[in-house]
Protein backbone atom coordinates (compact mmCIF):
# COMPACT_ATOMS: atom_id res chain seq x y z
CA UNK A 1 0.00 0.00 0.00
CA UNK A 2 1.18 4.08 -0.99
CA UNK A 3 2.94 4.96 1.89
CA UNK A 4 1.59 8.99 0.72
CA UNK A 5 -1.92 7.27 0.93
CA UNK A 6 -0.97 5.90 4.46
CA UNK A 7 -0.17 9.66 5.10
CA UNK A 8 -2.84 11.57 3.94
CA UNK A 9 -5.66 9.24 5.50
CA UNK A 10 -3.95 9.66 9.21
CA UNK A 11 -3.60 13.25 8.51
CA UNK A 12 -7.22 13.96 7.16
CA UNK A 13 -6.52 16.77 5.48
CA UNK A 14 -8.98 19.46 6.10
CA UNK A 15 -9.23 23.13 6.44
CA UNK A 16 -11.25 22.92 9.56
CA UNK A 17 -9.81 20.00 11.06
CA UNK A 18 -6.24 20.00 12.97
CA UNK A 19 -3.88 17.20 11.81
CA UNK A 20 -3.64 16.31 15.54
CA UNK A 21 -6.75 15.51 16.18
CA UNK A 22 -6.80 12.07 14.77
CA UNK A 23 -10.71 11.31 16.13
CA UNK A 24 -12.12 14.53 14.45
CA UNK A 25 -10.26 13.58 11.40
CA UNK A 26 -11.40 10.61 11.15
CA UNK A 27 -15.24 11.60 11.45
CA UNK A 28 -14.30 14.33 8.26
CA UNK A 29 -13.49 11.51 5.87
CA UNK A 30 -16.09 9.00 6.92
CA UNK A 31 -18.34 11.73 5.68
CA UNK A 32 -16.84 12.70 2.19
CA UNK A 33 -18.51 12.19 -0.98
CA UNK A 34 -15.82 13.35 -3.02
CA UNK A 35 -11.82 12.80 -2.33
CA UNK A 36 -9.15 14.32 -4.76
CA UNK A 37 -5.60 12.84 -4.55
CA UNK A 38 -4.03 15.01 -7.25
CA UNK A 39 -0.51 15.17 -7.67
CA UNK A 40 -0.25 12.54 -4.54
CA UNK A 41 2.89 10.12 -5.42
CA UNK A 42 1.56 6.47 -5.56
CA UNK A 43 4.55 3.71 -4.70
CA UNK A 44 5.64 2.24 -8.38
CA UNK A 45 3.16 4.62 -9.34
CA UNK A 46 0.54 2.17 -9.10
CA UNK A 47 -3.20 2.42 -7.23
CA UNK A 48 -3.14 -0.98 -5.75
CA UNK A 49 -6.25 -3.10 -5.09
CA UNK A 50 -5.08 -2.54 -1.18
CA UNK A 51 -5.37 1.37 -2.57
CA UNK A 52 -8.85 0.96 -2.62
CA UNK A 53 -9.29 -1.22 0.16
CA UNK A 54 -7.62 1.71 2.54
CA UNK A 55 -9.80 4.59 0.48
CA UNK A 56 -13.15 3.04 1.19
CA UNK A 57 -12.73 1.62 5.01
CA UNK A 58 -11.67 5.21 5.75
CA UNK A 59 -14.46 7.24 3.71
CA UNK A 60 -17.19 4.52 3.19
CA UNK A 61 -19.39 7.52 1.23
CA UNK A 62 -17.36 8.63 -1.17
CA UNK A 63 -18.59 9.12 -4.45
CA UNK A 64 -16.34 10.87 -6.73
CA UNK A 65 -12.23 10.68 -6.82
CA UNK A 66 -9.65 12.11 -8.50
CA UNK A 67 -5.76 11.47 -8.85
CA UNK A 68 -5.15 13.98 -11.57
CA UNK A 69 -1.53 14.43 -12.19
CA UNK A 70 -0.02 11.53 -9.86
CA UNK A 71 3.04 9.76 -12.22
CA UNK A 72 -0.16 6.64 -12.20
CA UNK A 73 0.97 4.21 -14.75
CA UNK A 74 -1.46 1.77 -13.58
CA UNK A 75 -4.63 1.05 -11.14
CA UNK A 76 -5.55 -1.91 -10.25
CA UNK A 77 -9.11 -3.13 -9.81
CA UNK A 78 -10.73 -3.69 -6.18
CA UNK A 79 -10.90 -6.55 -4.98
CA UNK A 80 -14.28 -6.06 -4.36
CA UNK A 81 -16.34 -3.92 -6.41
CA UNK A 82 -17.43 -0.45 -5.02
CA UNK A 83 -20.83 0.84 -6.02
CA UNK A 84 -21.13 4.05 -5.36
CA UNK A 85 -18.25 5.72 -6.81
CA UNK A 86 -19.22 7.39 -9.62
CA UNK A 87 -17.02 9.51 -10.79
CA UNK A 88 -13.39 8.93 -11.81
CA UNK A 89 -10.73 11.41 -13.10
CA UNK A 90 -7.55 9.98 -13.91
CA UNK A 91 -5.86 12.46 -16.29
CA UNK A 92 -2.10 13.49 -16.86
CA UNK A 93 -1.21 10.00 -16.20
CA UNK A 94 0.27 7.35 -18.16
CA UNK A 95 -2.68 4.95 -17.97
CA UNK A 96 -2.69 2.64 -20.56
CA UNK A 97 -5.20 -0.23 -19.00
CA UNK A 98 -8.81 0.44 -18.06
CA UNK A 99 -9.03 -2.93 -16.43
CA UNK A 100 -9.70 -1.14 -13.40
CA UNK A 101 -13.35 -0.16 -14.87
CA UNK A 102 -14.59 -3.93 -13.78
CA UNK A 103 -14.48 -2.98 -10.40
CA UNK A 104 -17.01 0.00 -10.76
CA UNK A 105 -20.00 -0.85 -11.90
CA UNK A 106 -22.02 2.34 -11.61
CA UNK A 107 -19.99 4.60 -13.16
CA UNK A 108 -21.56 7.44 -14.91
CA UNK A 109 -18.28 9.47 -15.82
CA UNK A 110 -14.88 8.87 -16.43
CA UNK A 111 -11.75 11.49 -17.38
CA UNK A 112 -8.89 10.34 -19.27
CA UNK A 113 -7.37 13.13 -20.94
CA UNK A 114 -3.77 13.05 -21.35
CA UNK A 115 -3.82 9.32 -20.58
CA UNK A 116 -2.19 6.84 -23.14
CA UNK A 117 -5.57 5.57 -24.61
CA UNK A 118 -4.67 6.08 -28.05
CA UNK A 119 -6.26 2.71 -29.73
CA UNK A 120 -10.25 1.85 -29.80
CA UNK A 121 -9.02 -1.87 -28.29
CA UNK A 122 -8.11 -0.02 -25.22
CA UNK A 123 -11.97 0.99 -24.46
CA UNK A 124 -13.16 -2.78 -24.44
CA UNK A 125 -12.74 -3.31 -20.82
CA UNK A 126 -15.55 -0.39 -20.90
CA UNK A 127 -18.15 -2.78 -21.98
CA UNK A 128 -18.01 -4.21 -18.30
CA UNK A 129 -19.91 -0.49 -17.59
CA UNK A 130 -22.01 0.46 -21.02
CA UNK A 131 -25.30 0.49 -19.00
CA UNK A 132 -24.01 3.18 -16.45
CA UNK A 133 -21.34 5.04 -18.57
CA UNK A 134 -22.65 8.74 -20.05
CA UNK A 135 -19.80 10.86 -20.24
CA UNK A 136 -16.43 10.12 -21.41
CA UNK A 137 -13.31 12.48 -21.48
CA UNK A 138 -10.08 11.08 -23.56
CA UNK A 139 -7.57 12.68 -25.51
CA UNK A 140 -9.27 15.61 -27.88
CA UNK A 141 -7.02 15.05 -30.86
CA UNK A 142 -7.27 11.23 -30.69
CA UNK A 143 -9.40 9.19 -33.66
CA UNK A 144 -8.38 5.88 -31.77
CA UNK A 145 -7.14 4.57 -34.63
CA UNK A 146 -9.80 5.62 -36.96
CA UNK A 147 -9.60 7.83 -40.28
CA UNK A 148 -12.47 9.97 -39.39
CA UNK A 149 -14.14 11.30 -36.50
CA UNK A 150 -17.95 10.58 -37.60
CA UNK A 151 -16.25 7.02 -37.63
CA UNK A 152 -14.77 6.47 -34.13
CA UNK A 153 -17.92 7.76 -32.57
CA UNK A 154 -20.28 5.87 -34.09
CA UNK A 155 -18.16 2.65 -33.01
CA UNK A 156 -17.85 4.26 -29.36
CA UNK A 157 -21.72 4.83 -29.40
CA UNK A 158 -21.86 1.13 -30.93
CA UNK A 159 -19.98 -0.26 -27.33
CA UNK A 160 -21.06 2.31 -25.17
CA UNK A 161 -25.24 3.01 -25.91
CA UNK A 162 -25.59 4.68 -22.97
CA UNK A 163 -23.17 7.51 -23.20
CA UNK A 164 -24.28 11.02 -23.36
CA UNK A 165 -21.21 12.63 -24.49
CA UNK A 166 -17.53 12.64 -25.64
CA UNK A 167 -14.65 14.86 -25.09
CA UNK A 168 -18.04 17.32 -24.19
CA UNK A 169 -19.62 16.27 -27.76
CA UNK A 170 -22.64 14.24 -28.80
CA UNK A 171 -22.57 11.44 -31.19
CA UNK A 172 -23.34 13.31 -33.54
CA UNK A 173 -20.23 15.72 -33.14
CA UNK A 174 -21.83 18.68 -31.97
CA UNK A 175 -21.00 20.64 -28.51
CA UNK A 176 -22.93 19.13 -25.83
CA UNK A 177 -25.52 21.50 -24.32
CA UNK A 178 -25.83 21.55 -20.72
CA UNK A 179 -29.55 21.94 -19.23
CA UNK A 180 -28.20 25.02 -16.46
CA UNK A 181 -31.66 26.66 -16.12
CA UNK A 182 -33.13 22.79 -15.46
CA UNK A 183 -32.87 22.82 -11.24
CA UNK A 184 -33.91 26.33 -11.34
CA UNK A 185 -37.09 25.66 -13.41
CA UNK A 186 -37.79 23.14 -11.09
CA UNK A 187 -37.62 24.76 -7.99
CA UNK A 188 -39.55 27.33 -8.98
CA UNK A 189 -42.28 25.10 -9.67
CA UNK A 190 -43.57 26.38 -12.81
CA UNK A 191 -47.00 24.86 -13.80
CA UNK A 192 -46.65 24.58 -17.54
CA UNK A 193 -44.69 23.55 -19.90
CA UNK A 194 -43.45 26.01 -23.11
CA UNK A 195 -45.71 25.08 -25.57
CA UNK A 196 -48.93 25.53 -23.33
CA UNK A 197 -48.35 29.24 -23.29
CA UNK A 198 -50.05 30.41 -26.28
CA UNK A 199 -52.79 28.61 -24.91
CA UNK A 200 -52.57 30.60 -21.68
CA UNK A 201 -52.24 34.11 -23.81
CA UNK A 202 -55.36 32.98 -25.96
CA UNK A 203 -57.34 32.04 -22.74
CA UNK A 204 -56.05 35.76 -21.19
CA UNK A 205 -57.46 37.19 -24.09
CA UNK A 206 -60.63 35.45 -23.67
CA UNK A 207 -60.98 36.70 -19.74
CA UNK A 208 -60.54 40.55 -21.10
CA UNK A 209 -63.12 39.81 -23.77
CA UNK A 210 -65.79 38.47 -21.14
CA UNK A 211 -65.03 41.03 -18.96
CA UNK A 212 -65.59 43.80 -21.27
CA UNK A 213 -69.06 42.42 -22.35
CA UNK A 214 -69.88 42.36 -18.47
CA UNK A 215 -69.01 46.01 -18.66
CA UNK A 216 -70.46 46.84 -21.32
CA UNK A 217 -73.76 45.21 -20.01
CA UNK A 218 -73.84 46.78 -16.47
CA UNK A 219 -73.77 49.92 -18.65
CA UNK A 220 -76.68 49.41 -20.62
CA UNK A 221 -78.52 48.66 -17.37
CA UNK A 222 -77.87 51.43 -15.40
CA UNK A 223 -79.08 53.78 -18.98
CA UNK A 224 -82.19 51.76 -18.93
CA UNK A 225 -82.15 52.19 -15.54
CA UNK A 226 -81.71 55.94 -15.22
CA UNK A 227 -84.25 56.28 -18.60
CA UNK A 228 -86.54 54.56 -16.21
CA UNK A 229 -86.77 56.31 -13.28
CA UNK A 230 -87.96 59.77 -15.39
CA UNK A 231 -90.98 58.18 -16.66
CA UNK A 232 -93.72 58.51 -13.91
CA UNK A 233 -95.68 55.29 -13.10
CA UNK A 234 -98.90 54.57 -14.98
CA UNK A 235 -100.93 53.93 -11.65
CA UNK A 236 -99.65 57.90 -10.91
CA UNK A 237 -100.56 59.24 -14.12
CA UNK A 238 -104.07 57.47 -13.85
CA UNK A 239 -104.41 59.32 -11.01
CA UNK A 240 -103.58 62.61 -11.88
CA UNK A 241 -105.79 62.52 -14.47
Amino acid sequence: MSENLKAWVSAAPDEEAAPEDAAKNVEILKEREEVSLDKLAFENNTITAADWGVLMEQCPHVEAFSAVESDLSKVEKPESAIDQIQVLDFSKNAIDSLEFVEGFPNLISLTLTDCKIEKFEQLKPLEAVKTSLQMLELNEDSLLGFETDEEMRKKVWEMLPELVGLNNKTEGGDLLEMDLMGDEEEDMDFPYEEEDMDFLEEESDLDDLVAEDEEEEDLDEDEEGEQGGDEEPASKRAKTE
